[in-house]
């Protein structure tokens, strides 16, 4: 389905956006169980409700985990990756996220990758032979209909390698 179909139920889109977007622990078990949704829109949502609450958590780094093995969508992938990093697992979503980057083709995910590692707390595993190989990864990215995420990406990595090696804490 797209956001323009029939299917797309745009009621519980915004619902659920907004219990996300709340960062309510109490919501905590809404947020997983929208991990299982098959909808992938609602599943990046509950990532982002967890995100926003993440904290060392063994039962929710399971569940992160799990939800890993399963996701198709990228932008998924990463956005749990980058809340495994909130809750206490930095290297390996680093590893996660990273391993996105140098294989994307898509401007957009490159994008989203990039702030994923700024927003995860991630820019200390970086070395700056890191930064080099993805702005080698952004130049190789052809696709013209994302290309306003390369544009962001450059001044991202740009900056990145000016402060170098000093980081920017991005919250």
């Amino acid at each position: 389905f797209t956001p323009q179909s029939e299917s797309y139920d745009v009621e519980t889109v915004l619902e659920k956006t907004k219990l996300a977007a709340s960062g309510q622990t109490r919501y905590k078990e809404d947020y997983l169980e929208l991990l299982k949704s098959s909808n992938p829109i609602l599943r990046y949502w509950g990532c982002y409700g967890l995100f926003l609450i993440a904290e060392t958590d063994e039962g929710l780094q399971t569940a992160i985990e799990n939800g890993l093995k399963d996701e198709k969508v990228v932008v998924n992938r990463m956005m749990l990756a980058q809340t495994l990093a909130a809750s206490g697992k930095k290297e390996k979503a680093f590893a996660i996220i990273f391993d996105e980057l140098l294989r994307t083709e898509d401007g957009y995910d490159f994008l989203f990758g990039l702030n994923a590692i700024q927003y995860g707390h991630m820019d200390d595993l970086m070395t700056k032979k890191d930064w080099y190989a993805l702005e080698d990864q952004r130049l190789s990215i052809s696709d013209k209909e994302t290309q306003f995420g390369i544009i962001y990406s450059e001044r991202i990595i740009s900056d990145a390698l000016s402060l170098w090696p000093r980081k920017r804490k991005v919250d």
